[in-house]
């Protein structure tokens, strides 16, 4: 696949996770994707850690919209420059819901072969997320 089509590929699964539609969305990775990520969180580094970890923050977390802020491709690799507006719905690391609309900033990078996601990984500003819900 050509790096456009990369980044149209992930911008369709953007477009699947701000529908709200899970399914779609986790039918852009492959079944066997790798999250590095994922480990220091204590989810497993799989499509089924990663399933935990969304699933785990759905409620803690609503009303979630993703924005795209800048997408980049190169090769079979394409980066993501977002903002993701939730509410803080929900307890977060020892944080009782506020129910404010808060957002924050996060880097994607997501690697692709034959079509599917097989490599995902991210950084988000967690920081500054937690000062909007006021952990001091």
């Amino acid at each position: 696949m050509s790096a456009e089509e990369n980044k149209a590929l992930v911008l369709q699964a953007f477009e699947a996770l701000n529908r709200g539609d899970m399914e779609s969305m986790f039918s852009f990775f492959d079944p066997a994707c790798s999250y590095p990520d994922l480990a220091p969180s204590g989810f497993p580094p799989t499509l089924e850690g990663h399933k935990q970890l969304l699933s785990a923050l759905s409620t803690t977390f609503t009303e979630r919209h993703h924005t795209v802020e800048k997408i980049v491709a190169e090769g079979d690799t394409v980066m993501v420059w977002l903002t993701e507006y939730v509410t803080h719905s929900g307890p977060w690391r020892n944080v009782p819901a506020t129910n404010k609309r808060v957002s924050f900033k996060g880097v994607e990078c997501f690697r692709l072969a034959q079509n599917k996601v097989i490599e995902f990984r991210f950084i988000y500003d967690t920081i500054g997320l937690l000062q909007q819900i006021g952990m001091e």
